[in-house]
């Protein structure tokens, strides 16, 4: 996602591209914002919003792209405790604040060799619909919010528990 995609002014983040290849909007809570607005602060138009710096090459300073969204969100998860790094033998969970390499099994692993287990990123949506049903929203509206185009897709990810089905 690039800086000129988020339009403060009207609290909206235009999404170019989505799963079935149309744009859409987006719309922004008071957090959100805040935590954007922090993200975006000194960048250009065409920047990344999710970049780290890098190291100053040839007297300018250069950001680069999050490569790997998967690993990325496995290390995030991980530090948030909803999710966990599994030795791939095993199948046990590895302290990662041990020291590394991390040792399991009689063998040393590297972070990259270890299976993450844990809330994936799909999970959002799917809780996004549950909640906005729940809060009594119109199934047309939570599938405009939820981007969702049949309705038989959209009550795929509404899910109901077994005791809210009274």
């Amino acid at each position: 996602m690039r800086c000129r995609q988020i339009n403060f002014v009207s609290g909206t983040i235009t999404l170019e591209t989505s799963k079935n290849g149309e744009p859409r909007e987006a719309f922004m809570t008071a957090a959100v914002r805040e935590l954007l607005a922090a993200l975006v602060a000194g960048k250009k138009p065409e920047d990344f919003v999710f970049a780290k710096p890098l190291k100053k090459r040839r007297k300018k300073q250069e950001r680069s792209q999050l490569k790997d969204f998967r690993k990325t969100w496995a290390t995030v998860c991980v530090e948030a405790e909803v999710g966990a790094l599994h030795c791939p033998a095993c199948d046990e969970k590895i302290d990662v604040t041990a020291e590394r390499p991390y040792q399991h099994c009689g063998r040393e692993w590297r972070r990259c060799d270890l299976t993450y287990r844990g809330l994936i990123f799909h999970d959002l949506r799917r809780c996004a619909v549950r909640g906005l049903m729940r809060a009594g929203v119109a199934q047309k509206t939570a599938m405009t919010i939820t981007g969702h185009k049949t309705i038989s897709v959209f009550q795929r990810y509404h899910i109901i528990a077994p005791s809210e089905l009274k």
